[in-house]
């Protein structure tokens, strides 16, 4: 009897093996990927962190000297200051730290926090205020804001002193004031509700102070303000009123720009102006021709 030649014989496929991952497919199927070409459309509306994206190409070019809290309205103790007079202060201005200063207000030794005056209460006999001295940062007015923010950062420094070129005091800054140029006004909850610096009071009148810049001036009214002489540096509506004068005005006294808008003083004295009324020309009287920019312009027109 003839066997059949192992060639002969077909071969049977070796049984398939059950893998654990076709279990899975048949358990959970996958869905197939849709083609790119069939994916709805992105949306083309805007992000939200564009606002912030426009803030920070504009606070690039920002300096200390373009934000700082003048040397006029800084609220300052002097060293040899008694705890009861150092509280009333904090409780006056609502500040969490104050400058101190030796003789004048050059003379700045550091700055205080309302955290170590409120530790210090546990023993107000032996309070001295040389004890409780935190360190300030002395800048230079030019200094880019980009980087007096990492400076106090890398610090753990929240207040700079903004000095001139003699050493004197110029302005005052704070890590929330450099914040605020990034993101927006930032407001505490135990911040009280300030007066705006600009109220409209009437039909083309508004009410405003006078440390109000120019640019504020332009997004609340469309306004811009033409530069007496641009050589000048002039931020505010109070700087531009004097500019106009050519002197420091007075209460009551008015002033009109060439192109209609008139400024009345409402409170002065004799050294800065503190309250203005503005009269917007009717829309009869109001040049029709387009302007640019606040900096730029040298004419004083309506926004389109």
């Amino acid at each position: 009897m003839e066997h059949p030649s192992p060639s002969s014989i077909p071969l049977e496929a070796p049984p398939k093996k059950k893998c654990f991952f076709s279990f899975l497919k048949k358990l959970c199927p996958f869905r197939k990927k849709e083609c790119p070409e069939m994916s709805p459309p992105l949306s083309e509306e805007p992000f939200e962190n564009d606002f912030i994206l426009a803030r920070s190409e504009h606070f690039k070019a920002l300096t200390a000297e373009d934000i700082c809290i003048p040397r006029t309205d800084i609220v300052a103790v002097p060293m040899d200051v008694t705890y009861k007079n150092l509280v009333t202060t904090f409780l006056d201005c609502s500040f969490s730290r104050l400058p101190v200063y030796q003789n004048t207000l050059d003379q700045i030794v550091g700055m205080v926090h309302i955290k170590d005056v409120l530790r210090s209460s546990l023993d107000v006999e032996n309070f001295s205020l040389h004890t409780l001295l935190r360190d300030v940062l002395f800048i230079s007015p030019a200094i880019f804001l980009r980087d007096l923010l990492l400076e106090m950062q890398a610090s753990h420094i929240h207040v700079a002193i903004v000095v001139d070129e003699f050493g004197g005091v110029d302005g005052l800054l704070t890590l929330e004031n450099v914040i605020e140029k990034l993101v927006g006004d930032i407001n505490d909850d135990h911040e009280s509700k300030t007066t705006p610096k600009i109220l409209q009071t009437g039909e083309g009148i508004y009410l405003a102070d006078a440390r109000l810049s120019i640019e504020d001036f332009y997004e609340k009214t469309g306004f811009t303000l033409n530069l007496p002489n641009r050589d000048e540096d002039i931020n505010t509506l109070g700087g531009y009123v004097t500019a106009l004068l050519g002197h420091m005005p007075s209460r009551g006294e008015l002033v009109k720009s060439q192109n209609g808008l008139e400024f009345e003083v409402i409170d002065s004295d004799p050294r800065r102006l503190n309250r203005l009324r503005i009269h917007l020309p009717s829309s009869k009287n109001i040049d029709s021709e387009s302007t640019p920019c606040p900096e730029s312009s040298s004419d004083l027109s309506p926004q389109k």
